[in-house]
């Protein structure tokens, strides 16, 4: 038994000597020897994708099997080498000679400007500015502004490349004043303070159209509550700190949003009313199209057109005024009210339009009569109508209607004054055809209405004087008999 045991030993020991002479001789074996040199000098150097030391100034791997080895140099601020070296028994040496990379450029800008910016956790200045020196690769960039939610972005740069990056910050009590207004749109406050603040901040752009969209609103919900009311007062006021404007930009902005929401169609009543201080001749054709579109998509509102005309009449512009007047003719829902105030102005520019623009004027005139009269003519502004008819005859030289449409203005006149005035007129007409039968009718009709202090009673009362004086015959003068001379006595004879 024990001689087995030693034997076991013997044999055990025999064969560990036996392999360790074998690795002694693997070892004793070594592999070419690749030397790797890069500039610069501090890069690290991979073999095969792994790690093998930084080559300062060079680095020597000798543990390398035969073939192919991929060695690459990476060293930060450097554009990464790679070379393919073939290992064939013999030692190898290779250099890699790493280009400087190319930084990028990133512009910076917000709205507003004057944002803190900060780039991967470093401060780098204000907006506006420019960062010529960015490394390629992901960055992280945040803008922070006082009152202002800050913002971060991610920018990705590649080697030369020229970048641009602007945010649009958003203010924190604009933000709560648009949530209030997504909440409940009829707060008419809202828009006033949202508008004042966009005012403060010289977005006055923006400012303008959120005080137009406060006078839409305004149509819709002013009289919901006591407060809507007083806050449509303060929306109708303007901006407070209209000192921040010296160079007035913000009322030129605000007259075009108002045009522009006109010609949309928006006929609140608060934004026509602020709509007519706007000076038409500083924007006279969008001014003049923009109230066009909205009459044309108001049709069952006669009012804007009577608008658009009474502008017209006083800006002198009559093609307008009889353009916009034959428009009128055809608006079927127009009452009797509104038919008179527009044969007034058509009118009235009839007399003071140049000679050119009369005949336009007067063609619109006689449509406008024609249109209103199924309307007027048995209504209590039937003598108003007549009287137009016989004004629009006289214009236009047409002696027997005008004598038609007078007697018919008279007929229909309630008021005794006015009567007697247009009884004047017509008879001085008759006076003038020599018709005078018709003349004497008039002023006796004029004389017997015994209107105390009427200047037409007084001036027909003489006319009647005169007449009954140019009537009545001379009397005859008693002829007067010629003196007859005496005859002389006989004078005696002196002695």
């Amino acid at each position: 038994m024990k001689t087995m045991l030693k034997l076991s030993v013997l044999l055990l020991f025999c064969a560990g000597a036996v392999y360790a002479g074998v690795r002694a001789a693997e070892f004793k074996v070594q592999g070419p020897v690749l030397t790797v040199t890069a500039t610069p000098d501090h890069a690290a150097i991979f073999v095969d994708g792994d790690f093998a030391g930084c080559a300062s100034p060079e680095r020597t791997l000798s543990n390398l099997q035969p073939g192919k080895h991929a060695v690459k140099a990476i060293a930060d601020g450097y554009v990464t080498g790679t070379k393919i070296v073939q290992l064939d028994g013999e030692d190898r040496t290779v250099t890699l000679e790493l280009a400087p990379v190319e930084k990028a450029s990133l512009s910076l800008a917000s709205t507003p400007p004057g944002a803190t910016v900060i780039v991967d956790g470093h401060d780098r200045g204000r907006t506006p500015l420019t960062l010529p020196d960015l490394a390629p690769g992901r960055h992280a960039v945040e803008f922070i502004l006082t009152n202002y939610i800050p913002q971060l972005r991610h920018v990705s740069s590649a080697s030369g490349k020229n970048l641009e990056l602007t945010a649009d910050l958003q203010h924190r009590q604009e933000m709560a004043y648009r949530a209030r207004m997504k909440n409940d749109p009829g707060e008419i406050a809202v828009y006033n303070d949202l508008a004042e603040l966009l005012f403060v901040l010289g977005r006055f752009d923006e400012a303008a159209d959120m005080y137009v969209r406060g006078y839409i609103a305004t149509g819709k919900y002013e009289k919901r509550d006591r407060s809507n009311g007083k806050n449509a007062k303060k929306l109708e006021a303007g901006p407070l700190a209209r000192h921040l404007d010296s160079k007035r930009v913000f009322d030129n902005l605000h007259n075009l949003a108002m045009l522009k929401a006109i010609e949309s169609g928006e006929d609140s009543p608060l934004l026509l009313k602020k709509a007519k201080s706007i000076p038409w001749a500083q924007y006279k054709d969008q001014y003049f199209t923009a109230f066009e579109n909205l009459a044309e998509k108001n049709r069952d509102n006669p009012e804007l057109q009577l608008e658009l005309l009474d502008i017209c009449a006083k800006a002198r512009l009559y093609d307008r005024v009889g353009k916009y007047a034959v428009s009128f003719t055809g608006y079927q829902k127009a009452n009797r009210l509104q038919c008179l105030k527009v044969l007034r102005l058509v009118e009235a520019a009839a007399k003071v339009a140049p000679q050119d623009q009369q005949p336009q004027l007067l063609e619109s005139w006689r449509k406008l009569l024609a249109f209103s009269k199924p309307k007027l003519e048995k209504s209590a502004y039937a003598a108003d109508y007549f009287m137009m008819q016989a004004r629009l005859a006289k214009a236009t030289k047409n002696r027997p209607e005008e004598l038609k449409a007078s007697r018919a203005a008279i007929k229909y006149q309630k008021n005794a004054r006015i009567a007697n005035s247009w009884r004047l007129d017509l008879a001085n007409l008759y006076h003038q055809d020599r018709q005078q039968e018709e003349y004497v009718k008039l002023l006796q009709a004029i004389s017997e209405s015994k209107v105390r202090n009427d200047p037409s009673v007084i001036r027909a009362d003489k006319l009647l004087e005169e007449i009954r004086k140019a009537e009545k015959p001379a009397p005859e003068k008693p002829a007067v008999e010629k003196p007859t001379p005496e005859k002389e006595k006989p004078t005696a004879p002196k002695p």
